[in-house]
């Protein structure tokens, strides 16, 4: 999503999977997500994550 030439390219992608480890998460962003997000969803989780990449 991040190399398609469209104006709205930079909108925060969040992975939410239950694979909650470390590697994971580093595999995420490497394919181009804001954040990780681990299942059980934690809403104060979600709720930080979206004030951080909403502003």
């Amino acid at each position: 999503m991040r190399a398609l030439r469209r104006k709205d390219r930079d909108v925060p992608i969040f992975a939410m999977t239950a694979d909650a480890f470390v590697d994971d998460a580093k595999k995420a962003r490497e394919a181009g997500m804001d954040a990780h997000i681990p299942k059980p969803i934690d809403v104060d989780v979600v709720l930080n994550e979206l004030r951080k990449h909403l502003k």
